[in-house]
């Protein structure tokens, strides 16, 4: 029923839970691969590897979001496709996609989910490690990710390693962005790993739909999740939002910063900015929001290229990401494994979805993964 796992590793659940990522078919992204090139090679790598993760085909993911990686830190290098994603000049639609920093933090999430089922400790702590650095990227001058779960993940990680000194200087990081996050216990040796909802969506707005807005996903109304063993429940704690996650750069809607740029460019079409990148928006722009001098300083230039330049959003996006990531660490011991489920709440309340069992991966260590997603 499901796809065969890695040597060495051991389904405990055998029924099928209802996940309908589980069950979708990789084969029309694989065949975009071809047919859509590097243009959307790393958006269709994102879908491929995250069915091929829900689907328990471990090798499958870590190649996919091995190949996510591999050509989202080309960014950094002056190769001349890069260059193009990231000119002025281009419409967004036609840039080569490397995804917004949350999606790219998303990669290492997963690729470092399945290096803790395959019980590879420390390269699942770089990947999530990994990830907190996009998100960063992101954060304008802080320099500072607010990407909780992968902290809480890099402590895990730690923990399942002995690495108590690395699992506590994580667990700071979380508290500071959770502080009624209960911890992590030191005979801890499984984790429940739930996602629930539907991805972020990235829509066109404004004239021409010249710039775009993050909304919830929709058609879902769970947004918390609790465990169900011998008739007791046992709270999830919702560690992260991803919607939030994709709308907010430190603390500040991303639409306001978007409109923003592209008023900039309409309110001044001498000055013709088309910056479409977060962080170029933010460095164009002096503290108080105000024009920098390096900017001015190519105003002419600017207006002379501005009637050419095309500014049509780029609204494609990661669209089997969840809305929300909730988490909860216990020794195996305490529960039940075997009857262990998860019940899908909204705001509290059971939704009309059954509990559902969890996929149970015992690494080859002998440690844990529970996982589920409700969508």
């Amino acid at each position: 029923m499901f796809r065969k796992l890695l040597a060495g590793l051991l389904v405990l659940a055998q029924g099928a839970p209802a996940l309908a990522l589980a069950d979708a078919d990789p084969a029309p992204y694989l065949a975009k691969l071809d047919s859509e090139g590097d243009r959307n090679r790393v958006l269709n790598q994102m879908e491929i590897g995250t069915r091929y993760f829900w689907s328990q085909d471990f090798q499958g993911a870590g190649r996919s979001f091995d190949d996510c990686i591999q050509n989202i830190e080309l960014v950094f290098l002056n190769d001349p496709s890069v260059v193009k994603a990231r000119s002025l000049w281009y419409e967004e639609g036609a840039k080569t996609f490397k995804g917004e920093p949350y999606e790219r933090a998303m990669v290492y999430y997963y690729r470092g989910l399945v290096f803790l089922a395959q019980g590879d400790y420390e390269n699942a702590r770089a990947a999530f490690r990994q990830g907190t650095f996009q998100d960063a990227f992101a954060e304008e001058e802080q320099n500072q990710a607010d990407f909780a779960v992968l902290y809480f993940l890099e402590a895990w990680a730690s923990h399942l390693n002995g690495d108590k000194d690395l699992r506590d200087e994580a667990l700071a990081k979380v508290h500071a962005l959770r502080p009624d996050f209960p911890g992590i216990g030191e005979s801890d040796d499984t984790l429940a790993l739930v996602e629930t909802g539907t991805a972020p969506r990235k829509l066109g707005d404004g004239l021409d739909h010249s710039y775009f807005v993050f909304r919830r996903g929709k058609g879902f109304t769970e947004n918390r999740a609790e465990l169900v063993t011998a008739g007791e429940q046992l709270p999830l704690y919702a560690m992260e939002d991803v919607y939030r996650q994709a709308a907010t750069r430190g603390g500040r809607e991303i639409d306001q910063i978007i409109k923003g740029q592209v008023k900039f460019k309409r309110a001044a079409n001498d000055v013709g900015s088309t910056l479409t990148d977060t962080a170029q928006v933010v460095s164009a722009l002096g503290g108080d929001g105000t024009v920098s001098g390096a900017l001015a300083g190519v105003g002419a230039l600017a207006s002379i290229l501005s009637g050419k330049a095309k500014v049509k959003a780029d609204t494609r996006t990661w669209s089997s990401l969840p809305d929300r990531v909730h988490v909860s660490t216990f020794a195996s011991g305490k529960l039940g494994m075997q009857d262990l489920a998860v019940q899908f709440l909204t705001d509290g309340t059971p939704t009309d979805q059954p509990a559902q069992q969890l996929i149970t991966i015992k690494d080859p260590r002998g440690r844990q993964l529970a996982l589920a997603r409700s969508r």
